[in-house]
């Protein structure tokens, strides 16, 4: 026997937190696909969950939780930790009620802020 062992490969994480916000944001970016006071929603406006193969439409919180991937929880709550932190230092409120009782144009300001400030983190 002769040599080194092998070296481990690291294996990347199927997403990022950057990828995360960027797909939960293309996934909210056209308005009939966003909702409020829900994680998501059916067809017909009724509550399902967010990776529900009858959801239509999801909140900016619903939104991670349907793009990322159930491996991805570190990221994923990195991600909806970002969202938080911008609706609070922009807004002064928790990313729920922003979304709940701002509204879309709102949600999609504090995930392109969010987007930024976690490219800045990588």
């Amino acid at each position: 026997m002769s040599g080194a062992a092998p070296r481990p490969q690291l294996k990347r994480l199927p997403m990022s937190t950057v990828e995360i916000l960027v797909a939960a944001r293309a996934l909210i970016g056209v308005r009939e696909r966003w909702c409020a006071f829900d994680p998501a929603q059916n067809e017909v406006g009724w509550e399902v969950a967010p990776r529900s193969s009858a959801a239509r439409s999801w909140c900016a919180l619903g939104a991670v939780q349907k793009v990322a991937p159930a491996r991805c929880l570190i990221a994923r709550l990195a991600a909806a930790e970002l969202l938080d932190r911008q609706a609070q230092a922009k807004y002064g409120r928790r990313l729920t009620e922003l979304n709940d009782y701002c509204g879309y144009p709102y949600v999609l300001e504090v995930y392109d802020l969010a987007i930024a400030a976690a490219r800045k983190l990588e």
